[in-house]
């Protein structure tokens, strides 16, 4: 018995896996670019106007919140400030 959640998108929104990476490797960058988008819009609230502070932001849902949050969603520029720490 199979049981899941079906997604239908435009032909348009997707992009082929190279033969050299894995399937759990092309979901990845998909998967930390929702997280973002959940915790900072949808968990957080967060606005346009406000700041954030991404503590560990050179690595997985950090860089990606950091880049901009609404970029999953919309097309809008991205609206709050980012204050951001890394480590090298």
């Amino acid at each position: 018995m199979w049981i899941g959640t079906v997604t239908v998108l435009l032909s348009s929104c997707l992009a082929s896996v190279p033969p050299n990476v894995s399937a759990i490797e092309a979901a990845g960058p998909g998967i930390v670019t929702a997280t973002s988008y959940q915790g900072l819009v949808e968990q957080a609230h967060l606005k346009s106007g406000q700041t954030v502070f991404i503590n560990r932001g050179s690595v997985g849902v950090g860089l990606f919140g950091s880049l901009n949050p609404w970029a999953a969603r919309s097309s809008q520029p991205p609206a709050a400030r980012t204050k951001i720490s890394c480590s090298v």
